[in-house]
């Protein structure tokens, strides 16, 4: 079993926050632990690949839709979504 405050550690070197002294501390944990050790390389791992995935823009719908749940979520009036105007085509 990892101890939480070395997952905090293994979290916070992938994410760049780890102090040079936290960072030795991990470095130390991981040389004994291999649990750990395996924890920290599948999480680099996933890290990388994540890094790697282009942002998208999501649409305006998925978007509104969102905003609105957050929102109704505070109780506060949820707006109504436009209608899709879509064109018809009379041929």
């Amino acid at each position: 079993m990892i101890e939480p405050k070395y997952l905090e550690l293994i979290h916070g070197e992938l994410d760049g926050a780890n102090t040079d002294k936290e960072s030795a501390l991990l470095r130390d944990y991981l040389a004994s632990n291999m649990e750990a050790r395996e924890l920290y390389s599948e999480l680099s791992s996933l890290s990388t690949l994540l890094k790697k995935v282009p942002e998208v823009e999501p649409s305006v719908h998925l978007r509104r839709r969102i905003l609105n749940s957050v929102s109704a979520a505070k109780g506060a009036p949820r707006q109504r979504p436009r209608p899709l105007h879509l064109p018809i085509r009379t041929t």
